[in-house]
């Protein structure tokens, strides 16, 4: 549209001389007037294409947070980094998030990471890398869509937006001084989040040639009315008069979530349409317990954790399993429901319950199972103990240990899952007395020299992955034993030796995936 003059009414416009006439029929696609009206264009393009690719925040985040929106996006302002420090749960995580989206539409890259969690060994650092690419985004759109090879010197002198979130180890203050160093671009802007101070001082970034240290900036707990406001928006989501009988329990339970935006919601969403004065009460009581908790974690956990003793045994199970098992990007929702509708039933049913409760985030079936980091630690802690049906999810030697032979209890894995246990060389020839294991993932254990000869004893052992093991020595002649197996992956197996007679045994065999596998 060509006006006369430019209005605030207008999303985006350009200020230009020429009457309408030269602007309608520019003389050549070499002049000025065609050239500034055709990168106009294709800039108000861009700023479509990226409020695409906004990242989901809840949905009173900016009311409650915008004061601190507010002072942040000055301090981006005036300096490139920016690190956000606070206690888990404080909601870091919500506010990058909300500058994020407010700002990339202003950036050629954008890229919002969430820091992985695990032992940092000499793969670390090409994980973190890998991460960033994936989450790359040129003017909106995927970087790693267009198949190109990783070429990091395309970022140097671009602006670049770049979000990394929960920082809490050297490798990851490392990655940001790389980028940044690559990078060095005046216009690019730099937003971490951690709970550790030490880790953030340690934050620089290079600008123009400059090297500046992260502005740290302390994330505030909600004032008392803005809980209060959190709070409601998920006890009563829809409009309604608080009943007499619990205006008196509102404001105590309110404090006693600290100003938490996840405790809030938290136990906001558990005291849902609850009009039983009892339970409000009974609610109170376990946070003033949970009081008298003097680590701060714990504290939080012991709080958390109202809303997660109320549910079945079979909600309970699945929460545990979302923490732990399915905790990696490997496995998706659906995936993961296939498994409970064997092992619980109604898995859909269930799933929706801790998702209304805020105990783990709605994503879509394909996408892999999110939750706050303080709700995956609450399910960590909880399953490294022996629980209902002695059920132990997570293995240490401590717990292990305290399960000994000497208490004649015996173990009976259905499900085992290790991966990237690089220093694991060898599995016992106990091993092959899991009479029950039925599906069986040695994924990327680099370590691993060979399976023991009582493999074959696997009776019910239907799915095996060995994908990504360097085994020097060949597969047991027993493995031709398994009556059960249908699926055998043995995916970059770069040094393992498979026996075609032993393979070829396997009756029941439906499906082998392989690729790079030496044959003996």
């Amino acid at each position: 549209m060509i006006v006369d003059e430019g209005s605030a009414r207008y999303d985006n416009f350009t200020m230009e001389n020429e009457d309408h006439f030269s602007l309608c029929q520019p003389k050549s696609r070499k002049s000025n007037t065609y050239t500034r009206l055709t990168a106009f264009i294709q800039s108000t393009d861009i700023k479509k294409v990226n409020r695409t690719r906004l990242i989901e925040v809840p949905k009173m985040a900016m009311k409650l947070h915008h004061h601190l929106f507010v002072k942040v996006q000055d301090i981006l302002r005036r300096v490139p980094a920016v690190a956000l420090c606070g206690m888990g749960g404080i909601g870091k995580t919500t506010l990058a998030k909300l500058l994020f989206n407010k700002l990339s539409v202003d950036f050629e890259y954008t890229c919002f990471v969430e820091l992985p969690k695990r032992e940092i060994n000499e793969d670390y650092m090409k994980e973190l890398e890998g991460r960033v690419y994936s989450a790359m985004h040129h003017h909106g759109i995927k970087v790693a869509l267009r198949g190109e090879v990783c070429d990091w010197t395309d970022l140097t002198l671009k602006r670049l937006l770049l979000v990394l979130d929960d920082i809490d180890n050297h490798r990851h203050v490392e990655l940001l001084k790389r980028i940044s160093s690559v990078n060095n671009c005046t216009n690019s802007r730099y937003i971490v989040t951690s709970r550790s101070l030490e880790y953030l001082n340690r934050c620089i970034v290079t600008s123009g040639d400059r090297v500046i240290e992260a502005c740290v900036f302390n994330v505030e707990y909600l004032n008392f009315e803005s809980s209060k406001v959190l709070f409601m928006s998920h006890a009563f989501p829809d409009p309604t008069k608080l009943s007499s009988s619990l205006t008196k329990w509102l404001d105590k339970i309110v404090t006693k979530c600290d100003g938490l935006p996840l405790t809030l919601e938290v136990i906001g969403s558990y005291l849902k349409k609850k009009d039983d004065e009892s339970i409000w009460r009974q609610c109170l009581d376990a946070l003033d317990e949970a009081e008298n908790v003097s680590d701060w974690d714990e504290r939080l956990w012991a709080k958390l954790e109202v809303s997660y003793k109320p549910l079945s045994l079979e909600e309970k199970q699945i929460f545990l399993d979302a923490a732990t098992f399915f905790n990696n990007s490997t496995w998706n929702l659906r995936e993961a429901k296939s498994c409970w509708r064997v092992l619980y039933g109604l898995e859909d049913i269930r799933w929706r319950t801790l998702v209304d409760l805020c105990l783990v985030y709605d994503v879509s079936e394909m996408r892999s199972i999110q939750m706050h980091e303080q709700m995956r630690s609450l399910g960590m802690k909880l399953a490294a103990a022996w629980g209902d049906n002695r059920i132990c999810r997570t293995w240490t030697k401590k717990n292990v240990l305290s399960t000994s032979s000497n208490t004649g209890m015996k173990i009976e894995l259905e499900r085992l899952v290790i991966s990237d246990a690089h220093k694991i060389s060898e599995l016992p020839e106990t091993f092959g007395r899991l009479a029950r294991l039925r599906d069986l993932h040695l994924d990327d254990m680099s370590g691993l020299q060979a399976l023991p000869d009582t493999f074959g004893q696997l009776s019910q052992l239907s799915h095996l992955s060995i994908a990504g093991c360097n085994m020097k020595q060949e597969l047991p002649h027993s493995f031709g034993q398994l009556p059960m197996l249908t699926i055998l992956d043995l995916r970059s197996c770069h040094s393992v030796k498979v026996y075609p007679n032993s393979i070829a045994a396997i009756q029941r065999l439906r499906r082998l995936k392989y690729l790079l596998v030496e044959t003996g």
